[in-house]
């Protein structure tokens, strides 16, 4: 009885650490494909659609094993738990490098999705496999082990933050997170087999396993430079740096030169782009007509801004801001920081929560790198910068008006400054550049060059009369030096921003010849056998991931950091199997089927302050409704074979990532889709009882 005992509590601890496993490699592969496609929104959705597709063949495959050979079924679910690591680790650098440059595949919608499609493979695959081994247990043992494995997913959504901030090497991670499964996966199959030879067997699948793992992360490295030495010729790879939005990449030549891209897109170019926008900073700091210059400056740090900032005599104090602490470190090794102790610090935390915990007031508050902003169009932070402003004080934004490639151009997202303050005007000598402010600008040379003369006076500084005018005589340089490869090759495929476009009509006429179609199928094939079964578990699917990516959408639209978001949002549907549990609580199923088809509300209500918790607890209530629905329906299979109730869900899932976001909610907007939810949530609702009863 003990030994039992203990074999039970290491089958759960190992479904336990797979889930937190798969749910590891899946937002890996998220990660790494937003990183290098941009648009979150659109890779998320093409992601989440090929992994379902995927998760369907795999438990599809696992449908046709013999039922009455459970040797054989338990051997297949072992192996799966074996060289799932492997599995996990080619998805990973398959989103990474998948299509590489040479292979000829064009950049944009076709390589991602080539990219999506053959990185999310093997994962899929796999994930199906187990899913569906687990239906065909018998019902207490199921429950318990998909307890536990959704349990694994939450902790993995929610420990994910931390893990990719503490490691950049997701190959490694992934690597090293795999060989706990490995070997509990060996441990519970030698104690379950009788039959040395599947014993042997199983130390031989994981002496492979481990060997891969191995060949992997030492085969990425080898990528890492194929790729960059094909995609940058000349440049050799540094470093790779995770950020909320992306991932930046350093670039270095062997002169010293340094080039860093964020999400692929050069971002900085050094030295040269170390002298950007220094033409515009003796204005802008004469505006206030002040000795003592309190200024915050969102730059970078490589920037020499801060050093010529704190040469001028009427500057007292430079606050840099920059929320990347990795590049911080990288600019303190090159040594491109000023040293000016007490007139100078930096700090690495986002923008909007330095602004709401400082009690400091700013003469100057400079914006020169609006990606370092989450939601750079969100006017609460401009409403917060406004409140941190001293009297007089003024707010320098880079110009939304100057053209630039989309890639480079996060600035274009600014608001225009005028809705905030009174004054609103270029700065003098630096067209990039935009000054506003709720008291009076000016650009007049003649009273600039008397405040410079006033301001220089007390310190013993004399600036010479016409240094202004001499200013505004040189050429500017501020525009970025760009590799002609990357300019040629790379930024023309790039996806763009926003690919959410309103569907051409054939689209929508396809669109409802399929909803026809299928309600000719479901009315007259779902009033005998397991037909109503299938399609119930086909709608519960669609409803559970169709609402799901639409509010994923939504909170990318306002929040704008869904990279570093969507693991947490992931590991929420890990309620499924909370669900099947909790189907017992009496009542409690129809009040989470009536919260679920509430869910669709909060579309409307993503201005609260408090939508980021309410976002998560709606989605994991979704999720427990979803696993209750699933459990009642597969109590009324007969004919049917448990193990298909996967493979019918994820089909569901796949149709309502297609149709939700990408037709309906572009074409019809929020409205129809919302009404199309509901209408499928209900009988489900409704029919809960009756199930429960007949059961």
């Amino acid at each position: 009885m003990s030994n039992k005992s203990h074999s039970g509590y290491r089958n759960m601890f190992l479904f336990l650490i797979t889930g937190f496993f798969v749910l590891l490699t899946i937002a890996f592969v998220l990660r790494e494909s937003i990183a290098r496609f941009e648009n979150s929104s659109l890779t998320t959705a093409m992601i989440l659609f090929f992994l379902s597709i995927w998760s369907g063949a795999g438990a599809m495959l696992s449908c046709r094993a013999n039922d009455h050979d459970k040797e054989n079924k338990s051997f297949i679910l072992t192996g799966a738990l074996i060289f799932l690591p492997p599995a996990a680790l080619i998805s990973v650098l398959s989103a990474m490098f998948f299509p590489m440059p040479v292979i000829g595949i064009v950049n944009g919608l076709p390589a991602l999705a080539a990219c999506a499609a053959f990185s999310t493979m093997w994962i899929g695959l796999f994930s199906g496999v187990i899913m569906a081994m687990l239906f065909s247990m018998k019902s207490k043992e199921r429950l318990s082990r998909e307890l536990f494995y959704c349990t694994g997913l939450i902790i993995g959504g929610a420990a994910f933050p931390m893990v990719s901030d503490r490691f950049n090497s997701a190959q490694a991670i992934v690597a090293l997170a795999g060989i706990p499964v490995i070997f509990t996966a060996i441990v519970a199959g030698v104690e379950h087999f009788k039959q040395r030879e599947f014993r042997a067997l199983l130390w031989v699948m994981a002496s492979c396993a481990l060997l891969l793992d191995a060949c992997g992360v030492y085969t990425s490295q080898k990528l890492f430079q194929m790729y960059w030495k094909q995609m940058q010729p000349g440049w050799s790879y540094v470093k790779s740096i995770n950020t909320p939005n992306g991932r930046m990449t350093v670039l270095s030549k062997p002169g010293g030169e340094m080039q860093i891209l964020d999400n692929g897109a050069p971002r900085w170019q050094l030295p040269q782009d170390s002298r950007k926008h220094i033409a515009g900073m003796l204005p802008v700091t004469l505006q206030p007509n002040s000795n003592n210059l309190q200024i915050l400056l969102i730059a970078s740090p490589f920037s020499q801004i801060p050093q010529f900032l704190l040469e001028l005599p009427h500057v007292a104090e430079v606050n840099l801001l920059c929320p990347y602490k990795d590049l911080v470190t990288l600019a303190l090794s090159k040594e491109m920081l000023p040293l000016a102790p007490g007139r100078f610090f930096v700090s690495s935390v986002q923008p909007e929560e330095y602004l709401q915990t400082t009690e400091s007031k700013f003469d100057i508050i400079m914006i020169l790198e609006p990606g370092f902003i989450r939601n750079p169009g969100n006017s609460q932070f401009y409403r917060l910068a406004s409140d941190k402003l001293a009297d007089n004080g003024v707010i320098v934004t880079v110009n939304a008006s100057e053209k630039q490639p989309e890639d480079l151009a996060p600035e274009d997202n600014l608001p225009p400054l005028k809705n905030y303050f009174r004054q609103n005007m270029p700065v003098p000598g630096c067209a990039t550049l935009t000054m506003s402010a709720n008291s009076k600008l000016t650009s007049n040379l003649s009273e600039l060059e008397d405040r410079l003369a006033r301001v220089s006076a007390p310190r013993g500084v004399m600036m010479p009369r016409g240094v202004l005018t001499t200013l505004y005589s040189l050429p500017e340089s501020d525009q970025p030096q760009l590799s002609p490869s990357l300019v040629g090759d790379f930024f023309n495929g790039k996806l763009q921003k926003s690919i959410m476009l309103p569907p051409p009509p054939a689209i929508i006429m396809l669109l409802v010849m399929c909803i026809s179609v299928y309600i000719t199928m479901r009315f007259f094939l779902s009033r005998t056998g397991n037909y109503a079964l299938g399609f119930g578990t086909f709608e519960n699917g669609f409803f559970t991931m169709g609402l799901f990516i639409i509010l994923l959408i939504a909170y990318q639209q306002d929040k704008g950091d869904l990279y570093e978001k969507t693991p947490v949002f992931l590991g929420m549907l890990g309620g499924v199997g909370f669900g099947r549990v909790l189907l017992r609580v009496p009542s409690l199923k129809t009040i989470m089927a009536t919260i679920s088809c509430l869910c669709p509300l909060l579309l409307y209500f993503n201005e609260i302050d408090f939508f980021y918790p309410l976002l998560l607890g709606s989605i994991f209530c979704l999720a427990v409704s979803a696993g209750m629905a699933e459990e009642i329906l597969s109590r009324r299979v007969t004919l049917m074979k448990y193990e298909s109730l996967p493979a019918l869900r994820y089909m569901g899932h796949c149709c309502g990532i297609v149709f939700l976001p990408l037709i309906l909610f572009q074409s019809n907007g929020v409205l129809i889709s919302v009404i199309l939810l509901l209408l499928l949530r209900l009988p489900l609702l409704f029919s809960a009882m009756p199930y429960q009863r007949k059961s």
